[in-house]
């Protein structure tokens, strides 16, 4: 029973670090997005430049945090799908808020730029983690 309870924290861990980036990633957004005031170009292009910014948080976050929060192998695996998927689900919902409170949208604000933001960080959290 341990040992369920100790994965479980450790993939909790997980999802709470990557959904914790994702919000703060989001301010941020939000905060530089009145600068640029130009309209959203191709998405392919934003989609390449949320995998290159996920890259870049993986790489910064494993100065803060260099150990897997996740130590049992297989369960690392699994996190590869689970946490980028629970942090895209989790983007969309807070899309779907603003979008009801009739705020503006950014493209991280959907499942899919969520989803690869998060899975290019949990990438480089996995292979170059310890």
């Amino acid at each position: 029973m341990d040992v369920i309870f100790e994965i479980l924290v450790q993939l909790i861990e997980e999802i709470i670090l990557q959904l914790a980036v994702n919000a703060l990633f989001e301010l941020g957004v939000r905060r530089v997005r009145p600068a640029l005031k130009r309209e959203p170009g191709n998405p392919y292009f934003a989609a390449l430049g949320y995998i290159l910014l996920g890259v870049a948080t993986g790489g910064v976050s494993l100065l803060m945090f260099p150990r897997h929060m996740i130590q049992v192998q297989w369960l690392k695996l699994l996190s590869l799908a689970a946490v980028p998927a629970a942090s895209g689900v989790a983007m969309s919902l807070v899309g779907r808020l603003r979008r009801r409170q009739g705020k503006e949208l950014i493209r991280l604000d959907s499942f899919m730029y969520g989803f690869l933001f998060a899975l290019a960080m949990t990438l480089i959290r996995f292979f170059w983690g310890k």
